[in-house]
């Protein structure tokens, strides 16, 4: 198995911080969203890439516009060395 993705990592992060803060359970997003409690943990945890249509639709549902999920993302950090 692969290792985690750091942007994944913090994606995931974002998503269960907005979770959190809508007072939302795990098994509640994940049944509105039509995922196992399993798939949405990984998601959260970074364990699994989440796809755009379901961050679209976890962003319709915790009503932010999917754009919060990147907020405070360091993509200078996340970028690959010029390999010349």
């Amino acid at each position: 198995m692969k290792p985690p993705c750091k942007l994944d990592n913090q994606i995931g992060h974002r998503l269960r911080q907005i979770r959190f803060s809508r007072r939302l359970t795990l098994a509640s997003l994940s049944q509105r969203m039509g995922l196992s409690i399993d798939r949405l943990h990984s998601y959260e945890t970074g364990e699994i890439t989440i796809s755009s249509s379901h961050l679209f639709a976890a962003s319709d549902i915790l009503n932010v516009p999917p754009t919060d999920f990147f907020k405070g993302i360091d993509f200078a950090a996340l970028r690959i060395p010029d390999r010349r």
